[in-house]
């Protein structure tokens, strides 16, 4: 607060309106800074606990003057909230199509993970590594040819690599550890399938870095359902069941179904390419910004 009241901001952009000090900082902004507001959402929560903890969060959106999301399910929270009107849908965080674009493929039945290795601790609710790695171990009782690719670092690292162990799933699991953005494609392309693993209403290529820079690239992607009635096939993607024998047993066919995979991936890769770029990014938030009076 001392330092938005020593800089004097035009605006104030608060990304990631589930926090804890964002109702604080909303007020804040609105009745003593007297400045524009805008709220972004960076995350979700499909829990229906998230209703109860985060709703002072919710109603401090009554603040902002605009709100981007990129998750479809916050629309139906700002019908009830009364804030539909100000909300604006916008892919986050966007791809670059020169970095990341589709070639001919010839993948092996290999998996691939890209993203942060939070600690065991912290996983639920983040994208991690260790669901994925049980179920790598069932399939590996149907299929003894397929493996996983693990790209990214953090403080989980060392425990994947005791998890992988323990299992007896070494000789099927690569570290790659910290790739630069510009060297991802190869992998992607190389990849039968990436995912993410996170539990989402749907795969449709608003949200989420690697699920975006896969489809990008054409591959195909996975995620998790949010509910068990959830079909497998999303818009552009496909949602395992989360019980680990159950998503072992629908890789399994996906697998034998490449080519269909493929083509669910190139619509995705198409749709990615042409409504989330980095620059269709940029320039809606300049339209945002520039509608709140700022520019």
């Amino acid at each position: 607060a001392r330092e938005m009241l020593s800089d004097q901001p035009d605006l104030v952009h608060f990304h990631n309106y589930y926090l804890a000090s964002f109702p604080y900082v909303a007020a804040f902004v609105k009745k003593k800074l007297r400045r524009p507001l805008i709220a972004q959402l960076h995350g979700y929560d499909n829990r229906s606990l998230r209703k109860w903890l985060y709703l002072p969060c919710l109603m401090a959106l009554r603040y902002a003057n605009k709100i981007l999301y990129s998750y479809e399910p916050e629309r139906e929270v700002y019908r009830k909230l009364g804030v539909l009107e100000r909300a604006k849908k916008l892919p986050v965080p966007g791809v670059d199509p020169a970095i990341f674009g589709p070639l001919r493929r010839f993948p092996a039945r290999r998996f691939l993970y890209v993203g942060r290795i939070p600690a065991p601790e912290a996983a639920h609710g983040e994208k991690s590594p260790y669901l994925l790695i049980q179920i790598l171990k069932k399939l590996l009782h149907r299929s003894e040819e397929v493996g996983l690719d693990i790209v990214g670092d953090g403080p989980g690292l060392q425990q994947v690599r005791e998890l992988v162990g323990s299992l007896g799933i070494s000789g099927h699991v690569a570290f790659h550890g910290y790739v630069p953005n510009s060297d991802l494609p190869k992998y992607y392309h190389a990849a039968a399938l990436t995912f993410s693993p996170i539990q989402v209403y749907d795969v449709d290529g608003w949200f989420d870095g690697s699920i975006q820079e896969s489809l990008a690239c054409g591959t195909p992607v996975a995620a998790f359902k949010a509910s068990q009635s959830t079909p497998l096939r999303g818009t552009y993607g496909f949602l395992l069941s989360n019980d680990t024998e159950k998503a072992a047993a629908e890789l399994h066919e996906l697998l034998r179904r490449s080519e269909y995979m493929d083509e669910v991936a190139l619509e995705g890769s198409k749709f990615v390419r042409e409504n989330c770029s980095c620059d269709r990014v940029v320039s809606e938030i300049r339209k945002t910004v520039e509608s709140v009076g700022c520019s």
